[in-house]
């Protein structure tokens, strides 16, 4: 029996708290292990309510991009 994938669509920009996969749809990182390993590597804030499920809040999400800004010209693989 074939596996049904179901499509949610949603804006992102108007939710205030996001899951890890919302959270790497958002800021545009592949999967959600890449994501995690991300996350790992460069300290992005999350947090755990009730010792449970990994939200990420969306303006910490902006908040850590912008000040991620790079003043000098970067080569980008691709």
């Amino acid at each position: 029996m074939a596996k049904k994938e179901t499509t949610i669509v949603c804006n992102l920009e108007k939710k205030q708290w996001l899951t890890e996969q919302e959270a790497a749809i958002y800021l545009g990182i592949g999967n959600h292990n890449m994501f995690r390993e991300w996350r790992e590597n460069h300290g992005l804030p999350f947090y755990i309510p009730n010792g449970k499920k990994i939200l990420y809040k969306r303006t910490d999400l902006d908040a850590f991009v912008e000040q991620s800004r790079c003043s000098i010209p970067v080569r980008v693989a691709g």
